[in-house]
């Protein structure tokens, strides 16, 4: 049995790294890498029929693996993982969206988001210290 560590929201083009868990009997971590010859990875089926297929490598605890997986066409495919002699674990359908970018293919609008409230932070925090330095001066006066 496997499962995956997070279904990931893939972009036409995009590359994701898919991480998975696979557990004999669904219990215990498997190392099937340790084996010669056992293909561990994700299987996709492209919108044209084709499969491709990414090989995983072994990561962190037993039984994990991860791999490096390339969403080529926007649309809905389907997915499995590879897991050696146990055979194949269909996973349902992904679905690729399409390539979004802005118009001059940036990603300043986020930036200046992430400035203006940078800015706005500052010039309030000012303004705090401001107003609670005039009220330590007052009443010290009087």
């Amino acid at each position: 049995m496997a499962s995956v560590d997070a279904i990931p929201a893939p972009r036409a083009g995009a590359t994701e790294v898919v991480g998975f868990t696979i557990l004999q009997h669904g219990v215990t971590p498997v190392d099937l890498l340790a084996e010669p010859g056992n293909e561990v990875g994700i299987e996709l089926v492209e919108a044209d029929g084709s499969v491709a297929y990414f090989p995983a490598v072994s990561e962190g605890a037993i039984g994990h693996y991860v791999a490096t997986v390339v969403f080529e066409d926007a649309g809905d495919h389907e997915w499995s993982i590879r897991m050696g002699w146990f055979g194949s674990q269909a996973l349902g359908t992904v679905s690729v969206s399409g390539v979004e970018a802005s118009s001059d293919g940036s990603s300043w609008p986020a930036v200046r988001i992430a400035l203006s409230v940078l800015a706005a932070t500052l010039v309030a925090g000012a303004l705090v210290d401001l107003w609670s330095s005039r009220r330590r001066a007052r009443l010290s006066l009087s």
